[in-house]
């Protein structure tokens, strides 16, 4: 087996240099600032080299290594951070690390490393209005990627995607003819997509909370004017039939999912001409 090395950026307690070593591959050397982790890793790899203080590695002088793996810090990028990004103090670190690689590869006429990998929090794929990781991917690439922004048409579909909960609601029940109720069952609902993507199921994201509340909002004003206009027995008739409000749920639930992807579809297709 071919003997392959690995350089471990931001090492924290050795995770990749564990790893690389139960696939075969070799530690070489570590970066690392923190006196306890780098006990740790020095108990578990004594051969391994440590570098200390990334900025003041060079990449060209180091040992070269065929994979660089490295997780830069995630305080400015984390979605319990202050979302500064890569211009945040800590964050901006990552760009030390791609210093590097470049070093090292410009040392090496482009041999090494062959294989570099990032780590970092979910945050990272939203923070600038994923401006951070189109930059991530540019550097990772060396070549622009496009990514047009996403904040306006993110918002727009926020608050579409609320606004049947806001129309349906005072449709069907009678205890939800307050705005205040509407908006207050539009936070909850929206908390808990939220709590569910914190997870891993999408991006979760604090403006959502408010865009989605304010779609349930205009859909409840939505509803008011409309309201003026609807016979009153047919909204006695909702109101008060289960058979028929189990129906309307069931459309509100396909009308919002037809809104949606079709909402989607027209401002990623059509007015962004993205493929």
């Amino acid at each position: 087996m071919p003997d392959i090395k690995l350089g471990s950026l931001f090492d924290g307690i050795g995770v990749f240099p564990l790893a690389a070593s139960r696939c075969g591959i070799r530690p070489v050397w570590a970066s690392e600032i923190e006196k306890a982790p780098i006990s740790i890793t020095k108990r578990h790899f004594p051969d391994m080299a440590h570098l200390g203080d990334i900025t003041k590695v060079d990449g060209g002088k180091i040992p070269p290594v065929h994979v660089i793996t490295f997780g830069s810090p995630c305080q400015n990028l984390s979605l319990i951070g202050n979302r500064s990004g890569l211009a945040g103090a800590k964050s901006s670190l990552f760009y030390q690390a791609f210093r590097i690689i470049q070093e090292m590869r410009d040392a090496t006429d482009n041999l090494y490393p062959a294989i570099a990998v990032w780590e970092n929090v979910m945050g990272a794929f939203s923070t600038n209005d994923r401006m951070d990781f189109r930059a991530v991917l540019s550097a990772f690439s060396d070549t622009e990627v496009p990514m047009p922004p996403s904040r306006t048409i993110d918002t727009i579909l926020n608050i579409i995607l609320f606004v049947p909960l806001g129309f349906f609601l005072p449709l069907l029940y009678k205890k939800y003819h307050h705005m205040k109720t509407v908006a207050l069952t539009g936070f909850l609902f929206s908390l808990a997509v939220e709590i569910v993507q914190m997870f891993g199921w999408g991006s979760s994201d604090i403006n959502d909370l408010m865009t989605n509340t304010a779609g349930a909002c205009i859909g409840f004003l939505v509803y008011c004017l409309l309201s003026r206009i609807l016979p009153a027995n047919l909204k006695k008739q909702l109101q008060s039939s289960r058979v028929n409000a189990v129906a309307e749920v069931l459309l509100f639930a396909i009308c919002t999912f037809a809104i949606m992807v079709t909402a989607q579809t027209w401002f990623v297709h059509d007015v962004l001409n993205v493929p």
